[in-house]
């Protein structure tokens, strides 16, 4: 072949390669979702707009005026104004870290979502519709809306159920005065000599302190500020 035809049939060869395929050994990032709707958001350093693929690790960021909404597999996530999160993928389903902000998350099997704020877990009980809000008050303290199904609450090692409809403030690591006054102290046992019959009557046991507590805000239709209906947001819902 001469040598002319040949350079032309090799830059033919390379125009056909696609500029984004990966390059042997080349590990590229678990594609989780797509973004189906963007206002005044950010895909990490850029700004987001519907039709960008979300892979794992990203973040994601909405300003005063904006919000963002993804879906990955069976499950839906809106990030309102002022808000941010990043997403992962575990155990087949979406993990999504509040960060700041408020979140609406609306699935119908259980193991597709997960939202994890201030450590923190709340995820459906039960596969059928759900919907959830969660808004981060400060470094101890959420507020999260059961709108539709039971979530479970999950932190340090205890968990609690919130019944569809329900509204709680949370309280992470409480102190004494938010449980109430109920911890009481117990003298440690002396080191030496042998041990001595208490006098008077027996103190009562040492509680151990709760992980958490809930406090009812009130029905859900109060406190969400989002409605979720067959994959629309209304923000003018009750």
């Amino acid at each position: 072949m001469p040598r002319n035809s040949m350079c032309a049939l090799c830059v033919l060869l390379l125009a056909a390669v696609p500029s984004g395929a990966a390059r042997a050994g080349e590990v590229r990032p678990h594609a989780i979702g797509m973004i189906v709707q963007a206002n005044r958001a950010q895909l990490g350093s850029g700004a987001a707009t519907a039709g960008a693929t979300i892979y794992e690790g990203d973040m994601l960021a909405t300003d005063a005026q904006g919000a963002l909404r993804l879906r990955a597999g069976n499950a839906l996530v809106y990030l309102n104004a002022q808000s941010s999160a990043a997403v992962h993928i575990v155990a087949g389903g979406l993990q999504t870290e509040l960060l700041s902000g408020t979140i609406v998350f609306s699935s119908s099997q259980a193991s597709a979502i997960a939202l994890l704020a201030n450590g923190g877990e709340i995820r459906p009980v039960a596969n059928g519709p759900a919907v959830a809000q969660v808004s981060l008050v400060g470094s101890q303290e959420l507020i999260v809306v059961a709108r539709r199904g039971a979530m479970q609450f999950t932190y340090g090692g205890e968990s609690e159920v919130i019944p569809e409809g329900a509204s709680y403030r949370v309280l992470l690591d409480p102190s004494d005065e938010a449980l109430g006054g109920d911890q009481e102290t117990v003298n440690p046992p002396s080191q030496q000599g042998p041990q001595q019959p208490p006098l008077g009557p027996p103190k009562k046991p040492k509680r151990r302190r709760k992980a958490f507590i809930f406090l009812l805000l009130g029905g859900a239709g109060i406190a969400t500020l989002w409605l979720i209906h067959n994959g629309t947001v209304s923000p003018d819902a009750p």
